[in-house]
């Protein structure tokens, strides 16, 4: 499948890391992607470009994944997929993803997960890039 007309914006401070991820979106699926490698950055790219995906990793210079995506998300609906090489548990991605301290259901995890999995079927992903962590939560699978 060709997914050239879709871009990609990734977030990453590890330039390996980062051009390992636009070979493999371009190679697989012809997406388009810009690498920027500092968290104090992507608001202002963002806000010009619209990208259609944020791949956004955690642990940045300027600012922390967690206060981008929540910078991002104040301002666009653009889907936002964290990468990191830490793993949640479920009581912490509540508390991150809800800070109000709202009432949800702890399956609302497992629902973002399903709903992740599914999308990188259709994608083409060609296996399952999230594996559960029994006792702990997700991680990606990836090579």
């Amino acid at each position: 499948m060709d997914y050239s007309d879709l871009h990609i914006l990734i977030v990453e401070d590890e330039p390996k890391i980062a051009a390992l991820l636009a070979d493999y979106l371009h190679q697989q699926g012809g997406f388009s992607t810009s690498h920027l490698s500092r968290g104090d950055e992507v608001l202002g790219w963002v806000q010009s470009h619209s990208p259609d995906l944020i791949l956004l990793d955690l642990m940045l210079p300027g600012m922390d994944g967690i206060e981008v995506c929540k910078q991002v998300r104040a301002q666009s609906a653009v889907p936002i997929i964290m990468i990191m090489a830490r793993v949640f548990s479920r009581d912490q991605l509540m508390n991150e993803m809800y800070p109000d301290y709202r009432i949800v259901s702890d399956r609302a995890v497992d629902t973002h997960i399903k709903n992740l999995r599914k999308k990188l079927t259709d994608a083409g992903a060609g296996k399952d890039l999230v594996e559960s962590v029994y006792g702990l939560g997700y991680r990606y699978a990836g090579s």
